[in-house]
């Protein structure tokens, strides 16, 4: 219920500065995603086109009880996003550094650094090209894809700030 409640606060902040001075930026797009269905889903949306740069995931903290399905959901994510040659860097919370961690590890086009649980956010943000997807892994999750580039830039931007102190 806290994830939640920070995702909609979350969205609401995401959603003011979009429409900030009246209008959006040509082309920003913003969808929302919710259940098991819907996050697969957010997922084909967020990797669907052919784009380059990497695909980038940080600050992973899953609930236990939601653990195994998101496993299962996310392999085959990254099975697709592997068969597409797209290169992968995560921040996985240290505390699920035996199970996802472990997952990625596995995988080629992957590398993996580790953050502490206080530095692990509320939600998942996954960016990717000109995409952010922000995901809250509650029962049932819930996803917001924003398609804007100046947002994906900025999560970008934070992504590398936490990489450079983020443990290998």
């Amino acid at each position: 219920e806290e994830r939640k409640k920070d995702f909609l606060k979350n969205l609401e902040n995401i959603q003011s500065m979009l429409l900030a001075g009246g209008k959006k930026e040509e082309g920003a797009k913003v969808k929302l995603f919710n259940g098991w269905n819907g996050m697969k889903l957010a997922f084909d949306e967020l990797l669907g086109k052919k784009q380059t740069g990497d695909y980038l995931i940080f600050a992973i903290d899953v609930p236990q009880n939601v653990l195994l399905r998101f496993r299962q959901l996310v392999r085959n994510v990254h099975k697709a996003r592997i068969a597409k040659k797209i290169p992968c860097s995560a921040l996985i919370s240290t505390k699920l550094r035996d199970t996802v961690g472990e997952d990625r590890k596995k995988e080629p086009l992957t590398s993996l650094r580790f953050v502490s649980i206080e530095q692990a956010m509320p939600m998942v943000a996954n960016v990717y090209a000109d995409k952010v997807m922000l995901a809250v892994w509650s029962e049932p999750p819930m996803a917001i894809i924003i398609d804007n580039k100046q947002s994906a830039d900025s999560f970008k931007a934070y992504f590398n700030l936490i990489w450079k102190n983020a443990r290998q």
